[in-house]
């Protein structure tokens, strides 16, 4: 919320554009952190399917292991 407030105050303009690849890294992190790493345990934590997670990662720039 403070960053929110902030980037709102500053004038930025696609603010959920900015946060949301970033409120789906953490979702991420702690989904994979919960299961021990396990992808399809995550996924379906998160609400998606192994392919999306795996399709997430890659689009967020991260290692597909």
């Amino acid at each position: 919320a403070d960053w929110a407030n902030r980037q709102l105050a500053e004038g930025q303009s696609n603010v959920l554009r900015q946060a949301l690849p970033l409120f789906e890294s953490i979702m991420i992190d702690a989904a994979l952190d919960h299961t021990g790493g396990r992808k399809a345990e995550a996924a379906e934590l998160l609400g998606w399917g192994r392919n999306t997670l795996t399709r997430k990662l890659k689009e967020l720039d991260r290692p597909v292991k």
